[in-house]
């Protein structure tokens, strides 16, 4: 049985594994096409329970990045000429190291997108990037993606090229057991825990309903999206407050039921830093982590090298990373 291969950018998310995941369980399912994800991911937690081959190359960031960069091409080079794949998936947006790879030279590809702003995705279109691909999926409705601000050539782009389907969410709705399993995980003395899966279905109504009709105290936005700012703000209880920590692009605006403002009396504020003293609280900071108090490394998603910035900034714009550090 020949292989399908899907390539997952390195050192993103638990989100972008998950979804490779999704999309390499459905080919396997298919019976036509034996999956096999070929990453770089810095955690093996989502993969350790997965009927689905995995090949996870190191993050090598102790490596200087050009000698890591030229060692991982040419090992992901060789073996995907030894697999010899019947079509290639990607994952999120074009990655300029594949188009350089000789084993991947005439083989149908497949480039799996996630939600981009408007402008994000006009630049990729701009460059030529999404010339390479056989066939483009985007990760959310027809009607969602016209909402975005995408000009109107890209608009065109879509309708009439024949290259491009729309196939919605791309999300996994946890069991029972994968509930309770976190809820152990991350609750053990029995503390009260909830886990919604705001991706997959409507967030507000599970907070209802595990609040028994209530919203919680305090909500936290922590990624910068409108969509979710309006969420957190909604499931929020009578006097309860939201706190927005992540960014939104310059151009997003937030829309809220106004009226939910004085009747509810709910409140609506920003928080940059925890609104730290940065005089006061950075030394204190950097002593806790060099005691080991404090875990840094762990959230650093991805690594860039000087020369990516460009990418860097890209996949800070399409969400991809939490953290990334550039290194030179």
């Amino acid at each position: 049985m020949k292989h399908a291969v899907l390539l997952v950018k390195n050192g993103i998310g638990f989100g972008h594994i998950r979804r490779a995941l999704l999309i390499a369980e459905a080919v396997q399912h298919a019976g036509k096409l034996r999956p096999i994800i070929i990453s770089q991911a810095s955690s093996l937690a989502l993969y350790h329970d997965s009927a689905v081959r995995v090949i996870n190359f190191p993050l090598l960031h102790r490596v200087p990045s050009a000698i890591a960069e030229d060692l991982y091409t040419d090992l992901l080079n060789q073996l995907l000429d030894r697999l010899d794949p019947a079509v290639v998936i990607e994952d999120t947006y074009p990655d300029a190291r594949y188009r350089r790879l000789p084993a991947l030279a005439d083989r149908p590809r497949i480039l799996v997108m996630r939600r981009l702003d408007g402008l994000s995705f006009d630049q990729i279109r701009e460059r030529g990037d999404l010339a390479h691909y056989d066939r483009i999926l985007i990760a959310q409705d027809e009607a969602a993606f016209q909402q975005e601000g995408h000009s109107g050539d890209s608009l065109a782009a879509i309708r009439y090229s024949g290259r491009f389907s729309f196939v919605g969410n791309v999300a996994h709705t946890p069991g029972s057991d994968e509930i309770r399993a976190a809820r152990h995980a991350y609750a053990p003395d029995g503390v009260p825990l909830v886990v919604v899966n705001g991706g997959a279905g409507d967030a507000v109504a599970a907070l209802q309903e595990v609040t028994g009709g209530r919203g919680v105290d305090v909500s936290f936005e922590v990624i910068g999206s409108p969509d979710v700012i309006l969420q957190a703000f909604l499931g929020t209880r009578r006097g309860g407050k939201t706190v927005v920590v992540g960014v939104a692009p310059a151009t997003a605006m937030v829309s809220l039921p106004g009226f939910l403002l004085p009747l509810a009396e709910k409140s609506l504020v920003g928080s940059l830093y925890g609104s730290a003293d940065m005089a006061r609280d950075v030394p204190r900071l950097i002593a806790l982590y060099r005691a080991g108090k404090l875990k840094l490394d762990e959230l650093v998603t991805r690594r860039f090298a000087l020369s990516e910035v460009g990418e860097a900034f890209a996949a800070l714009q399409a969400g991809d990373v939490a953290r990334g550090v550039i290194t030179f």
